[in-house]
């Protein structure tokens, strides 16, 4: 049995087969753009209202989606995830309530709290399982509220990022990417998959570990994955956050800078307010 098809809620029984679905899209792709020898995948350009970003795009799907008017998230108190699902909700006219770890207001947390968002906070959450854990009880404890999780972790949140693949030129041999919770990483596994893509992906990690989301979301064919430590600390944002004249976040992508070369495809997953 396919190690996916626990998770699998879709009404076809086979996760290949919903993957392939992308095959039959026609919706709008972020540009790939060529600058001093390096190509950039550019998600960082999709927008909706004022945040940006693959993870903005899986947010707004899930929220949009959802008949409930109350929305539970929760991420570290540094994450995009909060700010984005903050904003989305502002324009959908949702309640958000926001989990995460105990410490002091950071600019993520205050743009969200700008947006309307309550933030919950606890001394003894320390640790982003422990604030999951909260999040996902609350949601459990208030039927009414609809949890949007950590990473934006869905298949759907998968097949959106696996369809930005399409457009990827064929001469490209090596994409560089951030892996933050891991599920875009698995998105590009499955676009190079249904695409036919004989790419190299080298995917800098900067925070948790992200062999849990491949051993759920990824196809089983991992011999074209290498997985590299950042050696930085995720709270730590970075100086050096230009390359080829493009501004990156200094949290994520700017980490990836040293592992660039020409000829390579930096795929950008997005970038904070």
């Amino acid at each position: 049995m396919n190690k996916q098809l626990d998770l699998f809620e879709n009404s076809t029984n086979d996760i290949n087969a919903y993957m392939s679905e992308i095959l039959n899209w026609d919706y709008e792709l972020t540009p790939v753009e060529i600058h001093d020898n390096i190509f950039f995948k550019r998600e960082d350009k999709y927008k909706v209202f004022q945040v940006c970003g693959a993870k903005s795009r899986q947010a707004y799907y899930l929220i949009s989606n959802s008949k409930k008017d109350m929305i539970v998230t929760c991420g570290s108190r540094v994450s995009p995830q909060i700010q984005i699902v903050a904003n989305i909700c502002k324009h959908l006219n949702k309640k958000c309530i926001c989990f995460t770890n105990y410490g002091k207001i950071t600019n993520e947390l205050s743009s969200a709290i700008s947006d309307n968002a309550l933030i919950m906070q606890d001394k003894h959450w320390i640790y982003n399982n422990v604030v999951i854990y909260h999040a996902k009880k609350y949601c459990q404890e208030n039927p009414e509220c609809e949890y949007i999780p950590f990473g934006m972790e869905s298949l759907e949140a998968v097949r959106q990022t696996a369809y930005q693949v399409k457009n990827i030129p064929d001469n490209i041999r090596t994409i560089v990417v951030v892996a933050g919770s891991g599920l875009n990483l698995c998105g590009i596994l499955w676009g190079c998959k249904i695409y036919k893509k004989d790419i190299h992906i080298k995917a800098l990690r900067v925070g948790k570990d992200i062999n849990d989301i491949l051993f759920k979301y990824a196809p089983n064919d991992l011999s074209k994955l290498t997985i590299i430590n950042s050696g930085i600390d995720y709270h730590i944002q970075v100086k050096n956050n230009v390359l080829c004249g493009i501004e990156l976040d200094s949290g994520y992508e700017a980490k990836c800078i040293p592992f660039v070369n020409n000829g390579d495809l930096f795929w950008i997953i997005g970038k904070r307010r």
